[in-house]
């Protein structure tokens, strides 16, 4: 009976004394944030998908990668409440912590924007995140507009 005593209080002592000594890292994961975009008239502030100028069918992401296109998955929201498009890509966000900085926006008729688009992962305490260092498009540094928390890229029409 005292073997199992013994062997009891071995294990319930090893149990206590390891409690603490390791981090649970599994349950502290932050995916990297999707890119959210509007595309505006420079002019006018109108939002050129929501108002039929650029087609949303017409609209691709992608990169080059061994000289090879790669086509990124993308959505398009239409926001009646708001009279706004807002495209929505996930991959962009995963694909540039893993090396990929250039990119490029198709949106039709020739039209063809570079982007420029730098994510770190992180890892903080055993916490890993993302963090965008840089977002450019066509050399212009980006900022999220503060009113809606979308990038705005405005786009110079001919129908001005």
């Amino acid at each position: 009976m005292n073997v199992i005593r013994l062997i009891f209080l071995s294990l319930v002592s090893l149990y206590l004394f390891s409690c603490g000594k390791t981090k649970d890292c599994a349950l502290c994961f932050t995916p990297p944030q999707e890119l959210n975009l509007k595309i505006t008239d420079y002019s006018t502030g109108a939002d050129l998908i929501f108002n039929h100028s650029i087609s949303p069918d017409s609209i691709e992401f992608y990169y080059y990668q061994n000289n090879s296109k790669v086509t990124l998955e993308h959505e398009t929201h239409l926001d009646s409440t708001n009279s706004r498009a807002i495209i929505v890509c996930w991959e962009i966000s995963w694909m540039s912590p893993n090396g990929i900085k250039d990119f490029y926006l198709y949106l039709g008729n020739s039209d063809t924007d570079t982007l420029q688009l730098d994510i770190e992962e992180r890892t903080n305490d055993c916490c890993t995140y993302f963090e965008w260092l840089d977002f450019k498009i066509n050399e212009n540094q980006m900022e999220i507009d503060p009113n809606d928390y979308l990038y705005n890229l405005r786009k110079q029409t001919t129908q001005n």
